[in-house]
């Protein structure tokens, strides 16, 4: 369990990096004259993240080898949920880019819903359909943001 603790504490301190110094300030503008700048929020909370991952990264550095003798939590098992999960939500990731909002919410939705072994036709059409739709109207109507 060390050694995983070191390992992804390390990558994730890596990501954090890249992410504060390299992603971030080339996705976002420099904002107006006053008030904070878009890219505030996101540096802050990815700085937070790296933080906590350097500290994890320290303490499992410190801690000696034979304190963490503990298996590893995740079955096998865990990690096939785990990667197909991450696959179906890349697709309809991938169905939203293309299709549009909407159209890749219901099917995300749906699938979601499939995944988790719900079987009534009825519950699937009507949690799939009506969500993205809503949440489409109120971030329109309401907040004035465009949805893909």
């Amino acid at each position: 369990m060390r050694r995983a603790d070191i390992v992804t504490a390390a990558i994730l301190f890596v990501a954090g990096l890249l992410t504060v110094f390299v992603i971030i300030p080339l996705q976002t503008t420099a904002g107006e004259r006053y008030g904070l700048p878009p890219a505030f929020f996101p540096t802050c909370s990815m700085a937070a993240a790296t933080a906590f991952s350097l500290l994890l990264l320290l303490r499992s550095l410190v801690q000696s080898r034979g304190d963490a003798v503990l298996p590893a939590s995740l079955t096998s098992r865990s990690w096939l949920h785990i990667g197909s999960v991450s696959a179906l939500l890349f697709l309809c990731l991938g169905v939203i880019k293309y299709l549009g909002f909407i159209v890749g919410g219901i099917l995300m939705v749906a699938s979601f819903m499939i995944y988790m072994r719900e079987r009534r036709l009825v519950t699937i059409s009507l949690v799939s359909i009506i969500t993205p739709t809503s949440i489409y109207f109120i971030l329109w109507n309401f907040l004035r943001i465009l949805l893909p």
